[in-house]
């Protein structure tokens, strides 16, 4: 139960905000842990794992942290929010637009587009209060695990990726997706790091596409799949998608599940003639962009 006296003494004291620093862990995970308003990026980091990637801003009083909001420019040029939590203690439309404000400032130098996913309602409405607009929604997609005949293209090897392959991997992955969907070096590592399974197509010695999957005892789920431009339209992306499925059935995993754009009509196609079907479950990412 909250402590009435903690309320008061919170609305006594002013308000101001700060950049976070790495003493701030504790605090800020309470914040996380406890608070009726947290948004978080899905993304293969922790919420602390962002502290020292400005901007990351804090709002606190002389007792407690009330609010934070991270947003890193990862890769340069887009800054996802990865974080916002509001405790009780202080109005989530004061500190949204406080720390918000504050994070703008530090891209006043840079051309970038802040981006986020309405995982809520209390989260879509801030962002269409601050200039953010609806950019396209995200689909999920969903298929039983058991496959047919692995699929082979002429001329192509699939295998589980290797030590060695990261370049190639990062690559791929930065030429195929268009800016707002690349990820960052750091990030991929953590990805490849964190997944179930991730397999390279390869032509000629060359990888020219990849997946990344994770799972659990329950249903697998295709985070990445990306093949360079030049080779989509010829089944690479099929090749990968039946040897993951392969792998997860070896494994005993029942379903698994995918995230596109809605406006990606070709991934669609793929997986929709994959045997995927639509959930009905959709999310809105919105941008602000912000020019230097």
């Amino acid at each position: 139960m909250t402590n009435p006296l903690d309320f008061l003494l919170s609305g006594s004291h002013t308000r101001f905000p700060r950049s976070a620093t790495i003493r701030d862990s504790a605090s800020l995970l309470n914040l996380i842990q406890n608070s009726r308003y947290v948004h978080r990026h899905l993304d293969w980091h922790q919420p602390l794992e962002w502290i020292g990637h400005e901007p990351f801003w804090l709002l606190e009083n002389t007792y407690r942290v009330l609010a934070a909001l991270s947003i890193p420019p990862d890769p340069p040029g887009v800054a996802w929010i990865r974080l916002f939590a509001c405790s009780d203690y202080v109005s989530v439309e004061e500190a949204w637009r406080t720390l918000l404000d504050k994070c703008i400032q530090s891209f006043r130098e840079q051309t970038v587009s802040i981006a986020t996913i309405g995982l809520s309602t209390w989260i879509v409405k801030l962002l269409e209060s601050s200039q953010f607009e609806h950019y396209q929604d995200i689909v999920v997609l969903e298929r039983n695990i058991p496959s047919d005949e692995a699929y082979h293209v002429e001329g192509i090897t699939v295998r589980p990726v290797q030590e060695g392959d990261f370049a190639q991997v990062l690559n791929v992955d930065n030429t195929a997706f268009e800016l707002i969907w690349r990820i960052s070096e750091d990030e991929l590592r953590h990805a490849m790091k964190a997944s179930k399974y991730t397999s390279v197509a390869i032509h000629e010695g060359k990888i020219i596409g990849y997946q990344l999957s994770t799972g659990n005892p329950f249903s697998a789920h295709l985070a990445r799949l990306a093949v360079l431009p030049e080779y989509q339209g010829h089944g690479i992306g099929y090749s990968l998608i039946q040897d993951l499925l392969a792998f997860f059935q070896r494994s005993g995993i029942p379903s698994i599940t995918v995230n596109t754009q809605q406006t990606n009509h070709s991934s669609l196609h793929l997986y929709k003639k994959m045997g995927f079907q639509l959930t009905g479950e959709t999310f809105p990412i919105f941008l602000r962009n912000l020019f230097g």
